[in-house]
């Protein structure tokens, strides 16, 4: 009998225990951090949230060795995405929500959404030219000169980025999947 998997980890109390330490101490640092970054107040705040889930998410919270440094960075992955998904937002209306319909019995949603989770927390442990160029690439299907524009930078260095992160998420995501067996 397969064990049953929730749909959103619970955070460790460990996890929420070093989360919370963490707000505490630097809050203010990260919303101004993010404000920076992302044009509205509540913008910022939405993200610093977003920042904090993920924190609460991560497995090996209590190896960071600069938590600080680490919360900074994490922040600066998660704006580099809402910035990278507020150029791409259309709006869009509420037609034919009604017809969409998921047939989902097997748990593959499930476990479709543990990988996404897995993949997100490896990119925001690359750097951020090489998570920013990995996701214009493999989530947006832009071809290598558009993200040299957009990412303003050379051919060479996106091609660079790529197989550099490319290589060190199939490290990070391998090792993960070899520890879980």
């Amino acid at each position: 009998m397969a064990p049953s998997h929730p749909q959103k980890p619970e955070p460790s109390t460990a996890n929420s225990e070093f989360v919370g330490r963490w707000a505490r101490e630097w809050h203010r640092q990260l919303q101004r951090f993010l404000a920076k970054r992302v044009p509205g107040h509540a913008d910022a705040q939405d993200l610093a949230q977003e920042v904090y889930l993920r924190l609460l998410r991560f497995d090996g919270i209590d190896l960071i060795r600069h938590p600080q440094a680490y919360l900074c960075k994490m922040a600066a992955h998660v704006a580099c995405e809402w910035q990278l998904e507020s150029r791409q937002a259309k709006p869009h209306s509420g037609e034919g929500l009604e017809d969409l319909v998921t047939e989902d019995i097997s748990g593959e949603g499930i476990d479709l959404e543990r990988r996404r989770q897995r993949l997100c927390s490896a990119l925001t442990q690359l750097p951020q030219p090489m998570s920013t160029a990995l996701v214009l690439r493999y989530r947006d299907e832009l071809s290598y000169e558009e993200i040299a524009v957009r990412m303003q930078t050379s051919l060479r260095s996106v091609r660079r980025y790529i197989e550099q992160g490319y290589a060190r998420l199939r490290m990070q995501l391998g090792a993960k999947a070899q520890g879980k067996k």
